[in-house]
């Protein structure tokens, strides 16, 4: 099964952990947006800045399935352009 699946928008974080977009902290009591996604047998989980997530959706919207295959943490923070 390949894919994205559980979609979860607006989740206040427990812990500290690492944008998968900018790699910019997201802090305990900030929210976020999370999905999980199965590529080439391997499932990972995406936590991401909602700003970020905008920017990877207009990313995506311009890529051939509507699907952009982001690198982890080499973007600018809510943006998308490259560090």
């Amino acid at each position: 099964m390949e894919g994205i699946f559980g979609e979860i928008y607006g989740i206040k974080a427990r812990t500290k952990k690492p944008c998968h977009w900018c790699d910019f902290p997201i802090r305990a009591g900030d929210l976020y947006d999370r999905w999980c996604c199965v590529d080439d047998g391997k499932a990972s989980t995406i936590r991401v800045h909602p700003i970020c997530n905008a920017a990877w959706r207009e990313v995506s919207a311009s890529e051939p399935g509507g699907v952009y295959y982001a690198e982890p943490h080499v973007h600018k923070h809510g943006s998308t352009e490259l560090r």
